[in-house]
């Protein structure tokens, strides 16, 4: 990572769409558009790789832009997210797939909108409130611009549905399903391979390597907030339903909208 890289994630400014010339040069650019099954991968924790492995065994792909997003919740080293990256370049060494140089990207502003700034709409409106089903929302918005102006490129992601039993709110099916339903809207393919994959020893086969579960990825300093003293998620997927198609959808696709646009 060098100093630019380390300026941008201490500022943490909105970038979306005008990448420096650096981060993406139009050398890389050039070839990218070459590539005839260029994907976007997530940089984030061992489900994003797992992802891109089960995606490659019924996918062809010769060209992977990865991208790291940021939030305003985040801490730890970033260093282990371009780290993961060194693990990815050599677990595909040996093949034609080009590994380009990765994308920081973030929107503090969008973020706010949809997580910061919304407690009392969401207690008052859907009666709940949780950061985190709009800042997943968030995440896979990002990518959107970026995966449109390389021809509508596919993003992999690693959402799961459970993990071992455990449950998180912002990877229950209601919730995935509205992630899609906000790729749909731009004729988009949001490509998430362990959807179903509970088990985490299938992800530790898919990586071929020990990785243990949280490791090796920020933490938030909102993690579970939506679990109770005991232990136990509860939720309606009627109200996280209404909250994602009357309230966060509609103000990313604005914010989207706004985006292309400029």
């Amino acid at each position: 990572m060098d100093e630019r890289m380390k300026k941008i994630l201490m500022e943490k400014p909105d970038l979306v769409s005008k990448f420096p010339s650096w981060m993406i040069s139009p050398e890389s650019l050039e070839r990218m558009n070459k590539n005839k099954n260029l994907v976007i991968l997530e940089i984030a924790g061992r489900d994003s790789f797992a992802a891109l492995f089960k995606y490659m065994g019924s996918h062809d792909i010769d060209g992977i832009l990865p991208t790291i997003a940021y939030t305003g919740t985040e801490f730890g080293d970033w260093h282990c997210l371009f780290d993961n990256i060194k693990y990815l370049q050599g677990r595909l060494l040996t093949t034609y797939i080009s590994i380009y140089p990765p994308v920081l990207m973030g929107a503090p502003r969008l973020w706010a909108m949809l997580c910061g700034a919304t407690t009392a709409l969401s207690l008052s409106r859907y009666g709940f409130y949780s950061p985190c089903i709009g800042c997943h929302l968030y995440l896979h918005a990002l990518r959107i611009p970026l995966a449109l102006s390389l021809g509508k490129v596919p993003v992999i992601t690693g959402e799961r549905e459970s993990h071992d039993g455990v449950i998180k709110i912002n990877q229950l099916r209601i919730a995935l399903e509205g992630y899609r339903e906000l790729y749909n809207t731009f004729a988009l393919p949001l490509e998430m391979p362990l959807q179903h994959i509970s088990q985490n020893r299938e992800i530790e086969k898919l990586l071929g390597i020990p990785w243990e579960r949280g490791k090796r990825q920020l933490d938030c300093v909102l993690s579970g907030n939506y679990v109770d003293e005991d232990g136990n998620v509860s939720y309606s997927e009627k109200a996280i339903h209404r909250y994602l198609t009357e309230f966060a959808i509609p103000t990313v696709q604005k914010w989207l909208e706004e985006i292309l646009n400029d």
